[in-house]
């Protein structure tokens, strides 16, 4: 079997700067859902036997609902989940 390798990132994204991630992650793209290896960001391309990379952002609207049940700021709130 060859050897395959990938890459996870799992990040916290600041307030207001999700607008200007997804901008970011379009210039990684050669068409929608295809990566240009060659980027200057995350060169895929140059990574030896990558399988697979995938950069996904999950936006939770629930999140002030939850804050309003806890009688915790947002930031607070979100700190205390599990």
């Amino acid at each position: 079997m060859p050897r395959q390798s990938l890459i996870i990132v799992a990040a916290q994204i600041g307030d207001g700067a999700i607008e200007p991630l997804k901008a970011l992650l379009e210039t990684m793209t050669i068409a929608p859902g295809q990566a240009d290896p060659a980027n200057p960001i995350v060169p895929f391309g140059q990574i030896e036997h990558l399988h697979f990379a995938r950069f996904i952002l999950l936006e939770d609207p629930s999140l002030p609902d939850r804050a309003s049940i806890t009688d915790l700021p947002v930031k607070e709130a979100m700190r205390s989940l599990p």
